[in-house]
């Protein structure tokens, strides 16, 4: 539940806005802004190793419910990240 008591259930989606369900009718927009910089190496052509490093430099949560009305709004610290990944293709 969030801090004002409103019953929260977000399902996992890789868009700007996320319905939240099935406990709420309301919407959680997540406005961010990512940096960052990723680099790539083939030594062969069945293997890769990349990278990436970076940062959210600015972040907003908002939750509005089904009426259209503004229950919360919250700016998130910047957050850093790292991220490495070998793929092995066959």
């Amino acid at each position: 539940a969030s801090p004002n008591g409103v019953p929260i259930a977000i399902t996992s989606c890789p868009g700007i806005n996320c319905l939240l369900l099935p406990r709420t009718a309301g919407v959680l927009t997540d406005d961010a802004i990512p940096v960052r910089l990723g680099a790539e190496w083939k030594p062969s052509p069945q293997f890769k190793i990349s990278g990436e490093i970076g940062a959210i430099a600015w972040q907003e949560l908002t939750f509005d419910d089904s009426n259209g009305h503004r229950l919360i709004k919250d700016h998130v610290d910047p957050t850093l990240f790292i991220a490495l990944q070998f793929t092995y293709s066959f």
